[in-house]
């Protein structure tokens, strides 16, 4: 008996711990993305796409094999380029209404908008010349 009684109480519990899975399909919990949303899952991608292009090692730590062999461009004029990339996604990310963004895509944005703040500072303040800091090099 005790021998039986063992594996339905661990069938049980494992079996209780189990996400049900039809609800989490069904049409009325999924939520619709407003514009300002679709706008900043637009924009993540196109700050990941530049990030990714930035730095080739990144991109071959991800999986893009074409990035293999490749080293970062660090020349001033690819160093303003990237500049200028993140300072046009920071307006972009900017001209989003906030009040229009679901709870969680306004963190996203405010995480985001924080990364490519700090991108943006560290060029104006010439961070590029101190490749070795206490965070990396």
């Amino acid at each position: 008996m005790k021998k039986l009684l063992l594996p339905l109480l661990l069938t049980g519990f494992l079996g209780a711990c189990q996400t049900p899975t039809h609800e989490a399909n069904t049409p009325e919990i999924s939520k619709q993305l407003s514009q300002a949303d679709s706008q900043l899952q637009q924009l993540i991608a196109d700050a990941w796409q530049q990030r990714l292009a930035e730095s080739p090692q990144m991109a071959l730590l991800f999986g893009d094999d074409s990035a293999a062999g490749k080293l970062a461009d660090l020349s001033a004029e690819a160093l303003a380029a990237d500049a200028a990339a993140n300072s046009t996604l920071l307006q972009r990310l900017k001209a989003i209404p906030r009040e229009q963004l679901s709870k969680e895509a306004a963190i996203n944005a405010s995480i985001l908008e924080y990364q490519l703040q700090e991108r943006v500072d560290s060029f104006r303040f010439k961070a590029h010349y101190l490749p070795i800091t206490s965070e990396s090099g």
